[in-house]
């Protein structure tokens, strides 16, 4: 008889535990935090919210060049917002075997481990934690602004950010960043993951990264294996009502879950998720993972969220023949956008409180690019015009520059009109001004030196000079750094360049 997959941490707290080495890929650019995470969900009875508890082993080996007397890890769905009424709570921790008190920080989306003895650089630690979660349903939230991605609704259970995470570490110190109502909420760091997902038989899991196997458990339950190495995060979904097709782009299946009933938007986001992906390698460098999901998925905030490996599409862009028809560059321009972020967000980080124009205007540039290669002329030039309507309803309304941080912003609107639409003009007039060739050779440079890596303003501005050979300090001030309302900043020419 099958019998079900233990952690590791099943006496968590009652004894040591044995660490089993794991190959980790391109280990030559550091020792990467490394997580083993064990999930089992159980989901509600009588319309009780569905419930999950967790272990943790983190593995984690001091990079950072100064000794550290503490570690923080974020609990992002005891934020609120953009995570809806949720929780996750810590309900015991051992550092190096030795049972340790935390302190619960930043309005509980933070905890503070404290160390015996200062860590110094290179020397390493093991933390293990249990800890249990609640999801909400139908994204319950304060203010009516959840995006859904800690959420049970329609048959369908998203677990975003659902196990404490390593907060990010630079010279500032540790993140621990207020949430906010329009933006990214995560700045994390590379790492390496090993999962286990023990859920109901009938539920169709869909992940980051590979699975390895599938065990089945005397109680109807199953246990998904997987592994995800160089991820800057580990995402979770699961339904019992999706359906699959398949398509092989290199050495990565590009899979695409949808809806009963959804086979054409299924179709649809197979097509344009595998072409982007093919022309993104093209473009900027090579997608290094072998598997990379599209998930139709409720979501009454967004067309699209991104998460390492998978890329969430609201089911109200799923519909008739004739429907698709009529959307079919929102529905392109959104699926190749969540796309992109595998490479400017996933592959190429940055901090996305102070600098989140880095990967959004890049993804919604590169949305432009796949309208340029897919759609064809005209379906480029309604993008730019669209683009400068957005951003100079924006610039009317907020003096900020295009890389100005979060805070800046006082809605989604103003935000995606500056920092999406904006960003991505800069990058239209940027190319017309270097020419294709050095303007991809910039991006490919900028992703082959800070993959895997936290990426700066700085170092893609400085990026583009060396490899173009020219100076753009006009072009930058002009677009990036004046928080200016007036039109005149448009570039010469360009729209229909």
């Amino acid at each position: 008889m099958a019998k079900r997959a233990k952690p590791l941490l099943v006496g968590l707290l009652l004894g040591s535990v044995l660490l089993v080495s794991w190959p980790r890929a391109l280990s030559s650019l550091g020792p990467f935090p490394y997580y083993r995470l064990w999930l089992e969900v159980s989901f509600g009875i009588g319309g009780a919210d569905p419930e999950f508890t967790g272990h943790e082993q983190l593995e984690y080996v001091n990079t950072e060049g100064q000794a550290l007397e503490e570690l923080y890890l974020r609990l992002y769905p005891n934020g609120g917002l953009t995570y809806g009424s949720g929780s996750l709570t810590i309900t015991a921790a051992k550092v190096n075997g030795t049972m340790t008190e935390l302190a619960i920080e930043a309005n509980g989306t933070a905890v503070r481990v404290p160390l015996e003895k200062p860590l110094l650089p290179g020397e390493s630690l093991v933390l293990e934690l249990a800890f249990t979660g609640r999801v909400p349903q139908g994204f319950a939230s304060s203010n009516g602004s959840s995006y859904g991605i800690y959420d049970y609704s329609g048959g369908m259970l998203k677990l975003a950010n659902w196990f404490p995470i390593l907060a990010a570490y630079d010279e500032a110190g540790w993140h621990l960043d207020p949430f906010y109502n329009w933006g990214d909420a995560v700045y994390s760091e590379t790492a390496n993951f090993e999962v286990w997902i023990t859920a109901p038989a009938e539920q169709v899991v869909v992940a980051s990264g590979t699975e390895l196997e599938q065990i089945a458990n005397p109680d109807g339950t199953v246990t998904h294996h997987y592994t995800a190495e160089l991820m800057r995060d580990f995402f979770v979904a699961m339904s019992p009502y999706l359906a699959r097709l398949t398509a092989q782009v290199g050495s990565t299946r590009v899979n695409s879950y949808y809806f009963a009933g959804d086979e054409l938007g299924g179709q649809k986001a197979l097509e344009v998720g595998a072409n982007a992906l093919a022309l993104f390698n093209e473009r900027f460098g090579l997608y290094p993972f072998p598997e990379l999901d599209l998930l139709e998925t409720s979501l009454p905030w967004a067309g699209g969220v991104e998460y390492p490996g998978v890329v969430l599409i609201s089911d109200k862009l799923y519909g008739s023949a004739e429907y698709m028809a009529k959307q079919e560059l929102q529905f392109a321009m959104i699926v190749s956008h969540e796309v992109a972020h595998q490479w400017w967000y996933s592959l190429v980080g940055n901090d996305v409180i102070r600098e989140p124009w880095l990967d959004e205007a890049l993804a919604t540039y590169s949305s432009g690019i796949y309208a340029q290669e897919f759609l064809g002329p005209r379906a480029y030039q309604d993008l730019l015009s669209d683009w400068e309507a957005n951003w100079r309803r924006a610039r009317a309304q907020v003096e900020a520059p295009i890389t100005a941080p979060l805070d800046r912003f006082y809605n989604n609107s103003i935000y995606y009109g500056i920092v999406y639409c904006g960003g991505a003009l800069f990058y239209d007039e940027l190319r017309a001004y270097l020419g294709d060739g050095p303007f991809f050779a910039g991006l490919q440079e900028y992703f082959r030196r800070f993959e895997y890596q936290v990426a700066k303003t700085n170092e893609l501005l400085a990026t583009f000079e060396e490899v173009s050979g020219r100076e753009l300090d006009e072009l930058y001030n002009r677009w990036l750094f004046t928080p200016a309302t007036s039109p005149s900043l448009v570039g010469e020419g360009l729209i229909g360049r």
